[in-house]
């Protein structure tokens, strides 16, 4: 490859790269949530604050388009396959 040019990394690296960074900032999030709630003397409180917390980076993150398209080509990945070796005779039109 000369010098000058750059190489398009793979779609499934940067999905990888999405979800470590999405994951990395939720536990950072976290972390911040536990140091404000360290000396709170209701667990409640920061059990629900944990939980809002992880149910909206959750949300966001499965509604991310590069998600959907990680589980579009996983359940194609298992549609096609599950065809391949089906036990049943394919079916006449």
């Amino acid at each position: 490859m000369p010098s000058g040019e750059e190489r398009t990394p793979h779609p499934l690296i940067a999905l990888t790269a999405q979800m470590m960074e999405t994951w990395h900032w939720a536990a950072t999030k976290g972390m911040e949530s536990a140091a404000a709630n360290l000396f709170s003397y209701d667990p409640r409180q920061l059990r629900t604050r944990w939980l809002t917390d992880l149910s909206r980076t959750a949300d966001e993150y499965m509604r991310s388009p590069l998600f959907l398209q990680l589980m579009q080509h996983g359940l194609g990945t298992i549609t096609r396959a599950a065809h391949l070796f089906s036990p049943l005779p394919p079916r006449s039109k």
